[in-house]
């Protein structure tokens, strides 16, 4: 009895530090989160609301503050679908509701944008419809953030059993009720005592920012800022600089003055984020995907040793196959929401249909854009990244010739190419022809050039495609004259989501699939693909393909 109670006694110091460690390192790191994300915001914002008390800094008229709303209008709709997208692929409530909510709220938007132009000089109207329905807006998105916060805990118990619709009407429509009951207000009965002699000239505007501050109170109180998923930190930033829109609001004495464009503002940077946010966890998600599916292949193989039995194999099988369908259904719902988005910043990047934007407008459009392409180009690399691992990419062998390929490749990037001053060119002039898949090709090419556009220097860079015959292969070569790549990472260059620089300050972006997808694309066109450094400067990445070879 006496060795028994020594033993216990000599085990308690030993796990009790380990235990403490790891608290120590989870709180360490819930700190480093909300220094990041709550308190550095709170410094530009703070700046930001006391330049918004000199009203006639920056003052516009009723056509810049629709053009606002529009662009307001197309963020919220790209958050409203991707949310619901995002409720339908994990059956969640949380982002379920909130989704709707930013659809909702977008109408609303629609509204209060469509009512100003249409009434456009009409000061009465403006002085109080724009100011209610604005307030309409926000009273319903403070309050879909501040419900879903505090109902989290009890949605994330409870998946989404059975259809979806039986969630989606109720809360449509309750969310619809409340934005019709106060826009109809708005449109029909101006609120008493809209403006006061104060520093907080519109002090219903606080009744939002309480609904917001709830909402962040509440995302504390749940712990969301402890969930790793981007999303959640997107969140927090978002009902920040929320809460900063209504209070620098409330300093407007009159519509379109420094602190009504400030809000507005604030409000597409908000949404913006919301949207870099989803994006982010797309891509986070797809990499926890793929440590899990390495880990249920090492399972798979375990079980494979240990159990035998035909049926034991065709369950795992079974399993195998609904984790694929459930990724190409996932990337497919995903997709599907860029095209209108797409479209809607095209139209309003053409003066002739949404009328002509001004510069910083134009910008904002601009980026939007261009984001929301390099978001279809994420979506693509992960399908193709899925298709190449479940060995289920299919080749279309034609006969092509390459020197004419290699110059529609140059004249097509000979926007991108001149904007950096990059010289693009090839020595190839003798007509070479290929038996092999001529897209696949120059997607790898693609991958290729647009890697070496990133590290060669600005004005003095030189990329160079060439290819020559040998024996049964073609030897296709990307060369630039960058920094070259160092000697240990070379072997780690063509693995998945692997990059030279992973820092937050990091100067070139991209997943680290471009160069794993080249890889798989090369291999399974029967080739290899490797690259060296050039004797004087820069590298060379060097691909084979063999020119007898025939569809399955």
């Amino acid at each position: 009895m006496q060795v028994s109670e020594d033993q216990h006694m000599h085990k308690e110091p030993r796990t009790q530090p380990a235990k403490e460690n790891s608290t120590y390192k989870q709180s360490l790191l819930n700190w480093k989160n909300i220094i990041k994300f709550l308190i550095i915001p709170l410094i530009p914002l703070i700046i930001l609301a006391i330049i918004s008390g000199d009203t006639d800094l920056w003052v516009v008229d009723g056509q810049d503050h629709f053009y606002f709303e529009m662009i307001s209008v197309t963020l919220s709709f790209i958050v409203a679908y991707f949310c619901i997208m995002r409720g339908y692929a994990f059956r969640d409530k949380f982002s379920l509701f909130i989704g709707l909510g930013f659809h909702v709220g977008g109408m609303v938007d629609i509204l209060h944008g469509v009512f100003a132009i249409i009434n456009l000089g009409d000061t009465v109207f403006e002085g109080y419809f724009i100011p209610q329905t604005w307030v309409a807006g926000r009273i319903v998105m403070g309050l879909v953030l501040m419900i879903a916060i505090m109902k989290y805990k009890s949605w994330h118990e409870q998946k989404i059993v059975g259809s979806m619709l039986k969630l989606v009407i109720p809360y449509t429509l309750g969310l619809a009720a409340i934005a019709v009951t106060v826009v109809s207000v708005s449109i029909y009965q101006p609120f008493p005592f809209i403006i006061i002699d104060f520093l907080i000239q519109r002090p219903y505007e606080m009744l939002g920012a309480v609904f917001f501050a709830t909402a962040l109170i509440f995302f504390f109180r749940n712990k969301l800022f402890e969930n790793s998923d981007n999303f959640f930190k997107g969140i927090m930033v978002a009902i920040l600089i929320d809460i900063f829109v209504n209070i620098i609001i409330s300093y407007s004495s009159s519509v379109f003055d420094t602190a009504f464009n400030v809000a507005h503002t604030l409000k597409n940077v908000s949404l913006f984020i919301f949207i870099m946010a989803l994006a982010s966890s797309i891509t986070q998600q797809y990499k926890i995907k793929n440590n899990l599916t390495d880990k249920l292949k090492s399972a798979y193989n375990e079980l494979q040793e240990k159990f035998s039995t035909e049926q034991e194999l065709a369950d795992l099988k079974d399993v195998e196959r609904q984790k694929e369908s459930f990724l190409s259904m996932i990337t497919h719902e995903l997709r599907t929401p860029l095209t209108p988005i797409i479209g809607y910043c095209e139209a309003l990047e053409r003066p002739k249909i949404m009328g002509k934007l001004e510069e910083k407008q134009y910008e904002a459009v601009n980026k939007i854009h261009a984001n929301a392409l390099r978001l279809r180009e994420i979506l693509s690399d992960l399908l193709d990244a899925h298709k190449l691992e479940m060995n289920k990419m299919t080749f279309n062998l034609a006969r092509f010739d390459v020197s004419k390929t290699f110059i529609d490749i140059i004249a097509n990037l000979e926007i991108i190419t001149k904007q950096k001053n990059i010289v693009l060119s090839t020595p190839v002039n003798d007509k070479l022809y290929l038996n092999s898949d001529k897209e696949r090709i120059i997607q790898i090419l693609h991958n290729l050039i647009f890697n070496a556009i990133d590290f060669v220097t600005k004005d003095t860079g030189k990329i160079e495609l060439n290819v020559k015959q040998d024996r049964d292969f073609m030897i296709f070569s990307v060369s630039d004259n960058g920094s070259g790549i160092y000697e240990n990472i070379k072997d780690k260059l063509f693995k998945k989501f692997y990059q030279a620089d992973t820092s937050e300050t990091r100067e070139h972006g991209g997943t680290g699939l471009g160069l794993s997808i080249c890889q798989g694309l090369v291999e399974g066109l029967g080739g290899q693909i490797w690259v060296k450094n050039n004797d004087d400067k820069g590298s060379t990445f060097y691909f084979s393909i063999p020119t007898k070879r025939e569809n399955k």
